[in-house]
C-alpha cells in the first residue's frame, strides 16, 4: 500500500468512528501548525502490551516520514509541504466517505420503506406514540428539518381541507441524522397511515455535488380529519412548519367535516359524502 492509499484509508476509519485513525489523524493535524520547512518528530513510545498512541515508528514509517540521519534518539521527519497534500487528500476522503454513506443510507431508505409496519392501533394509542415521539426527538437538533416539515404538511392540510394534501419530502430529511432516527420517522408515518405515492430514486453512482436531492412523495391519511390533525400539533414540539414541500392532490377528503353529532348533521354529512365523488364537485 501506497502512503497517499494509507492515509486516505486511516481517515475513511476516522470518519468511521475508529479510535486509532482518530488519534493519527489529529496528531497529524496538529503538524500543520508548524512554519519551518521541515517536520521533526520523535516517535510515540509503545507500551507492551497496551494500544499504540500518537504517531509510532510504524505509523510515521507508513506516513512517509523518514528517519534522521544520526539522530539521537532518533527522530523523522517530513517536508512541510506534504502536508498540504495530506490536507488534500484528507478532504477527498472525506468526499467520498459522504457519497458512499449517501447510497449506503438511501439503501437502507429502501428496505425501510418496504418492510416497516406497524400494527393497528387505536387513535388513542397513536396519539400516545406520537407523544413518545416527540419527547425523543424534540431536543434532538438533527430531526428538526423532519419535524418542520411534518408540521408544515399537517397546518398545509388544515388549510386546505376538501382535498388530500401531498407532501414531497427531501431524502435527506429523512436519513442525514443516522439510521435509528431515519426509522423512528418512517414509522411514525406509517403509524398515522401516511400513504407513500412516489420514490425519487437516487442513481446507482452518486455525484459528489447534485442539483436536487431526491425526494418521496407522501399523501395524507383520508380518515384522519381536523380534529386529528389538530389533536397531532398539539402533541408536537412547537417549530414553524415548512411551508414550500406540499400540493393539493385531485383526491378528495372526505373526513374534513368532523363527524356531526346531530341527526340533521349526520343528513348534511352524507349529502356531502355522496356528492363528493361527482367530478363538479
Amino acid at each position: 500500500m501506497s502512503q497517499v492509499e494509507y492515509w486516505r484509508q486511516v481517515c475513511t476509519n476516522a470518519f468511521n468512528g475508529d479510535p486509532r485513525a482518530e488519534q493519527i489523524v489529529m496528531s497529524v493535524e496538529k503538524l500543520n501548525q508548524t512554519t519551518t520547512d521541515t517536520i521533526i518528530i520523535t516517535p510515540a513510545k509503545q507500551q507492551p502490551g497496551q494500544p499504540p498512541r500518537g504517531l509510532t515508528v510504524d505509523t510515521l514509517e507508513n506516513l512517509g516520514f523518514k528517519l534522521t540521519p544520526s539522530s539521537t534518539p532518533p527522530t523523522y521527519q517530513l517536508p512541510t509541504i506534504l502536508l498540504k497534500a495530506m490536507a488534500q487528500t484528507k478532504r477527498e476522503a472525506r468526499e467520498q466517505w459522504h457519497i458512499d454513506r449517501q447510497i449506503a443510507l438511501s439503501r437502507h431508505l429502501d428496505e425501510s420503506l418496504q418492510h416497516i409496519t406497524v400494527p393497528h392501533v387505536t387513535g388513542t394509542q397513536r396519539l400516545a406514540l406520537l407523544q413518545e415521539f416527540s419527547r425523543t426527538h424534540d431536543t434532538n437538533l438533527g430531526s428538526v428539518p423532519f419535524l418542520r416539515a411534518f408540521i408544515g404538511f399537517l397546518e398545509y392540510q388544515l388549510k386546505h381541507p376538501k382535498n388530500l394534501a401531498e407532501w414531497q419530502l427531501s431524502e435527506y430529511a429523512l436519513t442525514q441524522n443516522g439510521e435509528d432516527c431515519m426509522m423512528d420517522y418512517i414509522r411514525i408515518l406509517r403509524v398515522f397511515g401516511m400513504q407513500l405515492v412516489y420514490r425519487d430514486q437516487m442513481p446507482e453512482q452518486a455525484v459528489a455535488i447534485t442539483i436536487e436531492d431526491p425526494f418521496i412523495t407522501w399523501r395524507m391519511n383520508d380518515q384522519l380529519s381536523n380534529r386529528d390533525i389538530q389533536d397531532m400539533l398539539k402533541l408536537l414540539p412547537k417549530h414553524t412548519g415548512a411551508k414550500d414541500q406540499y400540493q393539493v392532490s385531485g383526491l378528495p377528503r372526505l373526513s374534513f367535516i368532523e363527524k356531526p353529532q346531530s341527526l340533521l348533521g349526520w343528513i348534511k354529512y352524507m349529502i356531502f359524502t355522496c356528492f363528493s365523488f361527482l367530478p363538479f364537485h
